[in-house]
């Protein structure tokens, strides 16, 4: 039997639809592209799909761009892949000298003073209304995303692309072959370029090395603060874990630390919140537990999570109690071990010192169940 028939509806079983219904699989598409950005255009049904174009209207809200006397350049990366700062600076020295207003969109994380001092006739924006601009511009450097492909094909605007990733590479080799635009790869377009210092471009970015960073972006006390904060954001969610406590359930937890780990910490707080679904109550070294909590011990920091009305008291204690005793074995190995005159003359000091750590670290959790262990049965 096909598998499509086998999965067709049964009466009194699952959904009513067919699977091909169920999959959404419209009998007729409209496709928001232009046909000639679409690869084999010829190979596609026209029987179900029908290509519209880009759905673009005028945008009044977002204003219009004045008309220029010079001949104006749009130079635009799209909003993902705007850290260039070494093309738009090739952009400027090309168009400026030959009497071009050069309109330059250079996204949210691009640090104008890597740029360096441009002509007047350079502008510089973090966002501009692309379909207005566009509509004034006599060239367009793109990074041949679908949006901008579109738009300049609209306004009937020549193209420069410069493709930086996904389906951008296939966009530019269309463009060219329509003959709208030009496909010139990163290379080529900036030879040299780096985050601090100039580095031969590769032929291809996934044998390209790995850039070495700059000291100057490099941030000691962020690097500190997003380490403690993975160490009790994954505390947190262990904890939920092992109580069972459901991820949208809201938890509350404290955390006895340094004032210095609680300094960083603090700014965190949301963050906690909206990843862990967790409200912080305290930081510090006075933090004492609630009186059901759990807890997990992290380097230098206690959290404790507020188990009120999240846990069967009764399950909890068995779990508690099994826990002692898997940690009592473990100590009885650790004490026999250190008690055996061979192995504390004849190993290590390090490695000696090591087991004798390791037995008080078992020594202070089971202390920390035990005091756990007598709060739950105050519940009972």
């Amino acid at each position: 039997m096909d598998l499509i028939e086998r999965l067709a509806p049964q009466p009194g079983l699952g959904i009513d639809l067919h699977p091909e219904q169920f999959a959404g699989r419209p009998p007729r598409c409209v496709v928001l592209i232009p046909r000639a950005m679409q690869p084999n255009a010829d190979r596609v049904d026209e029987r179900v799909y029908t290509f519209v174009g880009p759905a673009l209207d005028r945008r009044p809200h977002q204003g219009d761009w004045p008309a220029s006397a010079e001949p104006l350049v749009l130079v635009s990366l799209g909003s993902a892949y705007t850290d260039h700062p070494e093309l738009y600076r090739a952009c400027a020295d090309a168009f400026a000298p030959l009497g071009w207003r050069v309109v330059i969109s250079i996204g949210a994380h691009t640090d104008p003073a890597a740029i360096g001092d441009v002509p007047a006739s350079v502008e510089l924006h973090r966002w501009v209304p692309q379909l207005a601009v566009l509509g004034r511009a006599s060239a367009f450097i793109t990074h041949a995303g679908m949006g901008g492909c579109s738009e300049g094909l609209y306004q009937g605007v020549p193209m420069i692309a410069v493709p930086q990733a996904v389906d951008q590479f296939g966009n530019a080799a269309l463009l060219e072959q329509l003959g709208v635009g030009r496909h010139v790869p990163l290379a080529e377009a900036t030879p040299e370029r780096g985050i601090d210092r100039p580095e031969a471009a590769t032929e291809s970015v996934m044998i390209a090395p790995w850039p070495a960073p700059s000291a100057s972006r490099e941030d000691a006390e962020i690097e500190a603060r997003f380490a403690r904060f993975q160490g009790v954001l994954g505390g947190l969610r262990e904890i939920r874990s092992r109580q069972n406590i459901p991820p949208k359930t809201p938890i509350r937890f404290s955390v006895r630390c340094d004032d210095a780990t609680g300094a960083l910490l603090k700014p965190m707080a949301a963050y906690f919140e909206s990843m862990a679904g967790a409200t912080a109550t305290d930081w510090g070294p006075q933090v004492q537990p609630p009186a059901l909590a759990a807890n997990l011990n992290l380097s230098g920091a206690d959290v404790f999570v507020d188990l009120a009305g999240h846990i069967d008291t009764a399950a909890e204690e068995a779990r508690t109690v099994k826990e002692i005793e898997k940690l009592d074995g473990l100590i009885a190995a650790k004490e026999k071990k250190l008690a055996t005159p061979t192995f504390v003359d004849r190993a290590p000091p390090d490695v000696v010192q090591r087991e004798r750590a390791g037995l008080q670290e078992l020594k202070d959790r089971r202390a920390s169940l035990l005091a756990y262990l007598a709060e739950l049965r105050k519940q009972r």
